[in-house]
């Protein structure tokens, strides 16, 4: 395609006018499109999702941004989930015209992912755009008023610092080849060990880092040691031998869950790798020999569910006949529906577990051989307790056959907690947030688990440079000496305690100390006092907390 004069002028010589801003989720079947005079900048919030830009499909990419350029359409198809993102619209126009450029210019990178950094910033700059807007919803944007001529202004400033940081990464992308094409490849490393269990071609790993074939299996293998499927071939064997070894599902069952779609293909490719066939393995490192039932997960009626996991199989509407309440009893929010289920200890004891005769065990994993103990007395599905919640959840709904509950939930979760900090919740840009539970009197630090999970979100407060680095780690959470409270300064404090005379002594004691006094006084805070039973993360009690956050922000201590 020829591009005219207008459309071949360098960057400088533009000016760009935001005119929309909108967030929001994309549903199946369902379409957004630029007028023939409208360019966009959309950002996406979640990966893996599949859309189709103009008839050509893409996976989306957490914290990637893309240009469109006039008359683009978006849709969203063959998808469980509605991917959410940011659209930003903006007119163009050239030096001296008069009328919006209706072609897409040589100068914007139009259909191609940038990875604009930080995050943070950007965010900061689309969110504050869309306030502007809001604010000034029902004007005219050819209304005459001071305050509304300049939160426009404002607005067009904002879009021009935006467009120019997806700019500068794609430069820097130009610029150092090397170290932004080992992060893409890291990028897809980290999606294999979240989606494996999902069809995987080299085709979408090479779509979503966005290198070439020859350089990206090249650079893959350096990271990795291994070609872009051995290494996802070896993932999903090293979770079947976790499977064969704690659970008594079949071979077929097995290989379906991790990704295999051909039973004697995952054979094969198991018999390669550990130089034995499955069925043999299973013989070898399972305990007692797993009587083969024809007995169906998705059928059994009778559940026991260890750990934390209660709450995830209790919202996928299954009711445990047994659970470890020992703990947890009195400090979930769901307390009711807790009535007559039998308690079988802290971590699940094998006696109490075997009187209850259960026809599969959800069971979180503490050590080998608790696991290989429960194994021998049913079905036993593993999950790892400090998986993120939406890939725990997942794992469970698909294991049940609820799969596509667990996707409908998380998709609707995402648009309420979206609608909650944008419409009830007023804070500044850039806010930290802290949080901190008090278990007789020990201090604990949130990465990105429990209570925090809602509060770390895009839209919402940011985690200070210390939780960043926990939750980069992907550690959950860290005790901490009190007198380390300085090094987590953040604007806000959210303290999780109980209620009873013990904790609110520790908090009395806590409060009172030299450290807190000086944090007051060299990094002032607002600091939210709430209960310890938010600090789940399971989906019954994240659900009810959106509808108490407004609540809680409103009183400061």
């Amino acid at each position: 395609m020829l591009l005219s004069r207008i459309a071949q002028l360098p960057l400088h010589s533009y000016t760009f006018e935001c005119i929309h801003v909108q967030i929001g989720s994309l549903a199946h079947s369902t379409s957004l499109c630029n007028d023939r005079l409208t360019h966009s900048l959309i950002l996406c919030l979640r990966d893996g999702d599949t859309i189709q830009i103009n008839q050509q499909s893409f996976t989306t990419v957490y914290g990637s941004c893309m240009f469109l350029p006039p008359d683009s359409t978006i849709e969203c198809k063959n998808t469980t989930t509605e991917p959410i993102y940011y659209q930003v619209s903006f007119y163009m126009f050239a030096r001296g015209e008069q009328q919006p450029c209706i072609e897409p210019i040589k100068s914007l990178p139009y259909h191609m992912w940038l990875r604009p950094t930080p995050l943070s910033s950007i965010l900061e700059y689309i969110q504050c755009m869309s306030r502007f807007f809001d604010s000034h919803e029902a004007s005219s944007i050819d209304e005459i008023h001071p305050e509304i001529e300049m939160n426009h202004f404002r607005a067009n400033l904002l879009l021009q610092q935006l467009i120019l940081a997806c700019l500068e990464s794609q430069t820097r992308q130009s610029s150092d080849l090397f170290a932004p094409a080992l992060e893409a490849i890291q990028h897809t490393v980290d999606y294999i060990h979240q989606y494996y269990q999902k069809p995987i071609t080299v085709e979408d790993l090479l779509q979503l880092s966005g290198l070439g074939r020859w350089k990206y299996s090249k650079l893959f293998q350096q990271l990795t040691g291994k070609k872009p499927l051995d290494y996802i071939n070896d993932i999903r064997i090293n979770r079947a031998k976790d499977l064969l070894r704690l659970s008594n599902h079949s071979i077929k069952e097995i290989a379906h869950y991790v990704g295999f779609k051909d039973e004697y293909y995952f054979s094969r490719r198991f018999s390669q790798s550990t130089g034995i066939p499955p069925k043999q393995y299973t013989y070898r490192y399972h305990r007692t020999p797993p009587s083969l039932s024809s007995h169906r997960h998705t059928l059994a009626p009778r559940v026991v569910a260890t750990g934390n996991t209660l709450g995830d199989v209790l919202s996928l509407g299954v009711r445990p006949i047994g659970a470890s309440l020992t703990v947890i009893r009195d400090q979930v929010i769901y307390q009711q529906q807790l009535l007559d289920m039998n308690d079988i200890g802290t971590y699940g004891e094998p006696e109490q577990i075997a009187r209850l005769q259960p026809d599969l065990i959800i069971h979180e994993y503490t050590t080998d051989e608790v696991s290989v103990a429960l194994a021998r007395i049913a079905p036993t599905f593993v999950i790892y307790r400090h998986d993120p919640a939406h890939i725990r959840l997942r794992a469970i709904a698909n294991w049940i056959g609820q799969g596509r509950q667990a996707d409908q939930w998380l998709s609707l979760h995402q648009q309420q907690s979206v609608q909650v900090w944008k419409d009830c919740i007023s804070i500044k840009q850039g806010e930290t947030a802290l949080v901190i539970i008090q278990i007789d009197g020990d201090l604990f630090v949130m990465g990105g688990h429990g209570f925090a999970l809602t509060i770390y979100q895009p839209f919402a407060f940011c985690p200070p440079p210390a939780i960043s680095q926990m939750i980069q780690q992907q550690i959950p959470y860290l005790e901490i000496a009190w007198d380390e409270l300085e090094r987590y300064a953040s604007d806000r404090i959210f303290l999780l305690v109980d209620h009873d005379a013990t904790s609110l002594e520790y908090l009395h004691q806590l409060t009172h100390r030299p450290v807190w006094k000086r944090l007051q006084i060299h990094s002032p805070f607002h600091l939210h006092i709430t209960e310890s039973k938010w600090n789940f993360d399971d989906p019954i009690t994240r659900e009810h907390l959106l509808s108490v956050l407004p609540d809680i922000l409103k009183v400061t201590f």
